[in-house]
């Protein structure tokens, strides 16, 4: 395969047409080039940016110490920012910072060396003498100038490194022609955060002390009538009621997932274990027969949200069954995986599979319980693992009773340290 160079330009239309705010530097934080995009967002015109120090546009002096040390130290920064924009306004987001290696680092030498950062004293781009106060703005505040010492004592300090290791023979670092730097607005992922707080705040507490309040009120008003109508329908609105709780729950628990990272490490998990104690969890606020099959002792890749999701399809089993709901538990397993089988005797699933787990576009919720199953396919896809459901028209070893029903598995990896 031919490789494919880029001239100047390419790289110049590049830098003016990428959508986010980047902006390029020399060695001292000097701004030598500012995108459209981030005029546009800062507010600022080229004049008033090209020239001035890089700490014009940050808010906070502790990032801006941050990001000296990185120069200093040749290395790239990346982290949380928070930017002041020409009309005073403070935008928080996520930045980056990254050294511009020389065209030819072989060809630089050692003598265009200079210690890189705030407060270096060399310009690369026409080797006269700057000092970082000459680009800071005069309307600077105290803080902008104090980093700007700090940049200053921590180049001094790594220059001093930076012979010590010369003289044992080490392999000196190459000074960058330059750093470019790039700023994303996260103004959308701070709103999303604050209103998903609320939410968690709604579902943990207000929602479900209120659900609870009503609960109690149900339980007492049935021990007080003696009317077997009257008992019957707080009996069904108490299971109601219940049913709106652990939707709640549900939700709360399907928020925790939405906010987890998908490359988060999972831990091994003693799937028997789990699936008897979620059995245990649905037997006692149902009134479903559980009958309990094989369960080897393996260990599946999961994490604590294994539990919910068993109880998510325990519950869908029993709560789409109208008459006495038999509902049987296995696990079968191969040399990767661990399939666990949970099997019922009710009226089986008219909807296809994407329907009944959300997966299409237009719903997510069209079954009637889909919370439960949507959260129970989202999990499961984390753990690289799968979900699917058949139907069965005759006897299933899992089931003692019934001749027709529905049997989902849910198909997980093994941890590598199974017994």
């Amino acid at each position: 395969m031919s490789h494919v160079t880029f001239g100047p330009s390419v790289y110049r239309r590049a830098f003016e047409s990428v959508g986010v705010p980047v902006i390029m530097m020399n060695t001292t934080g000097e701004i030598k080039a500012v995108n459209d995009a981030a005029l546009a967002f800062s507010g600022y015109d080229r004049e008033s940016l090209v020239g001035a120090s890089v700490t014009r546009l940050l808010a906070e002096r502790t990032t801006a110490e941050e990001i000296a040390e990185a120069m200093v130290a040749v290395r790239e920064w990346h982290g949380d920012i928070t930017v002041r924009t020409a009309g005073g306004r403070t935008v928080h987001g996520q930045g980056s910072v990254a050294p511009v290696p020389p065209a030819d680092a072989e060809a630089a030498g050692d003598g265009g060396r200079t210690s890189a950062g705030l407060g270096s004293t060399t310009d690369n781009d026409t080797g006269r003498s700057t000092d970082t106060a000459q680009s800071v703005d005069t309307a600077q505040s105290a803080d902008t100038a104090q980093s700007a010492d700090t940049a200053r004592s921590t180049a001094a300090d790594s220059d001093t490194a930076r012979s010590a290791d010369m003289a044992d023979g080490d392999t000196p670092v190459v000074t960058p022609c330059g750093y470019v730097a790039a700023f994303v607005d996260a103004r959308q992922k701070r709103q999303y955060e604050t209103a998903a707080e609320v939410l968690n705040r709604l579902l943990r507490h207000d929602l479900k002390n209120d659900l609870n309040v009503v609960y109690g009120h149900l339980q007492r008003a049935r021990a007080q009538t003696d009317d077997p109508v009257t008992r019957a329908a707080l009996a069904d609105a108490r299971e109601t009621l219940s049913q709106v709780i652990r939707k709640s729950n549900r939700a709360r628990d399907l928020r925790s997932l939405l906010e987890r990272a998908y490359g988060e490490s999972t831990d091994p998990v003693r799937v028997d274990r789990v699936l008897t104690e979620a059995v245990a969890t649905v037997r006692e606020s149902s009134r479903a027969t559980f009958e309990l099959g094989s369960l080897p002792p393996v260990r599946v890749v999961a994490d604590d949200l294994l539990s919910v999701v068993f109880e998510g399809v325990l519950e869908n089993a029993v709560e789409h069954n109208d008459d006495e709901p038999h509902v049987g538990v296995d696990v079968q397993t191969t040399d990767r995986t661990a399939v666990v089988q949970i099997a019922d005797d009710g009226p089986g699933m008219p909807q296809d599979e994407d329907v009944v787990f959300g997966r299409s576009a237009t719903d997510a919720l069209t079954h009637g319980d889909g919370l439960s199953l949507f959260f129970a396919d989202s999990v499961v896809a984390t753990y690289e693992g799968q979900i699917w459901f058949e139907e069965w028209t005759e006897s299933t070893p899992l089931l003692s009773t019934g001749e027709s029903g529905t049997v989902f598995k849910i198909e997980l990896l093994l941890a590598d340290d199974s017994e």
